[in-house]
């Protein structure tokens, strides 16, 4: 490995690195899903030589060929297009002689803006993120480089997601572990109009935009619907087993029998709830997303619907969801262990994970036994494992 970076560095004081032909591996690994990386393949190679030569084509100086895994079209500056929803996405970008969406010595910047009809009047012209930070609302949550506003716009709730660059440190340790790093709000914008396309309850995306330049410091915002008369899951089960329902309607029995009853009854109440459950979470697995945090906390009650005998669930927090053309084994165990893993605690009939398993697969549980009792044995594993980690 030494002589390997050796020979590299040499070549990069000669001004031959290839790092075009690097980025084009880049992308077509990304565009295949991103398959875990090796230390040794030519994503770490190129990855590491970027950063200690820091020489791209024509000597321009800076890791380079970070820049062409967000690369937007070029000469597309003031064209506009339709989208889906009969969105305006606007993309300004670099003219066409400069070969590089960001270059380090101008400090030049590429955007993408995406923004519903009705707040197209309110978004300026330039300056977007600046126009956001200057909203006044409630703060609901501030992390590490982002921050997250409820506002009200027009006579409407939004949640308002600002999100300032993750840094070079956070990239550097995703990629040394094989995962990929979560840049912005693109992950959100793009699983968001992912389920409204596929029919699933999400928060509706009214607005996005995101600077170019440096990977490790570009900022990005999400503008999305607030969904009014829900309740979270979680909150909701615990008040259903303590029979103290937060509203009054048919077959709002506890999840579990009163202690000292000396009888176990799978409410009707509560095999509703699974039921409606294991049925949402496979239809988001069906249209291949992997949320990465499907606790029960992250999973939104309707309550009308409720109270008419429907479950209607919706899905938040999609801040690190990736979306696949098929969902690997390994995705959909992450997510039924975390889910499992946030009912561990929640007083459930030992009916209610087997029935979870039968509407989920929509199979016979002896068939579900025979074909995947290893996979379903390593998702409980990894429950008990997360629970462990917490108390630990």
């Amino acid at each position: 490995m030494r002589g390997e970076l050796e020979h590299a560095l040499r070549l990069a004081e000669a001004g031959s690195l290839g790092l075009e032909r690097s980025a084009a591996s880049i992308r077509k690994r990304i565009e295949s899903r991103m398959q875990p990386i090796e230390l040794e393949s030519i994503f770490f190679k190129s990855t590491l030589l970027g950063v200690v030569a820091g020489i791209g084509k024509r000597g321009e100086r800076g890791p380079l060929w970070l820049t062409q895994l967000n690369r937007t079209p070029p000469n597309t500056a003031g064209r506009h297009r339709r989208g889906r929803a009969g969105a305006v996405m606007a993309d300004a970008a670099e003219p066409r002689s400069r070969r590089w969406p960001w270059n380090p010595r101008s400090g030049a910047a590429t955007a993408a803006l995406f923004i519903r009809p009705e707040l197209r009047g309110l978004f300026p012209e330039s300056g977007w993120f600046e126009w956001a930070e200057s909203l006044a609302g409630q703060l609901f949550r501030e992390a590490h480089r982002r921050r997250t506003l409820r506002v009200v716009l027009n006579g409407r709730a939004y949640f308002l997601k600002l999100h300032y660059g993750v840094g070079w440190r956070e990239i550097f340790k995703n990629w040394l572990v094989g995962k990929r790093p979560v840049l912005g709000a693109e992950n959100e914008h793009q699983a968001c109009r992912h389920l409204e396309r596929h029919g699933l309850n999400a928060p509706r995306v009214a607005a996005f935009a995101r600077e170019g330049g440096s990977p490790a410091s570009r900022r990005s915002l999400i503008l999305c619907r607030e969904l009014s008369g829900c309740q979270n899951l979680e909150a909701f089960a615990k008040q259903l087993a303590s029979r103290s329902p937060p509203s009054s309607g048919p077959s709002q029995q506890p999840l579990a029998p009163p202690q000292g009853s000396g009888k176990a009854v799978f409410s009707p109440a509560a095999r509703r709830l699974v039921t409606g459950l294991a049925d949402f979470v496979r239809q988001l697995h069906a249209a291949g997303l992997a949320h990465r945090d499907l606790y029960l906390c992250h999973l939104l009650l309707h309550l009308q619907p409720w109270s008419e005998g429907r479950v209607e669930l919706a899905v938040l927090d999609l801040h690190r969801a990736q979306v696949h053309a098929r969902l690997p084994k390994r995705w959909r165990k992450r997510d039924l262990a975390a889910l499992l893993f946030s009912a561990l605690n929640l007083p459930l009939h030992p009916y209610a994970r087997l029935r979870f398993v039968r509407i989920y697969t929509g199979q016979p549980l002896r068939t579900v036994f025979q074909k995947e009792g290893a996979f379903w044995r390593a998702v409980h594993r990894r429950a008990l494992k997360l629970r462990a980690r917490e108390d630990g």
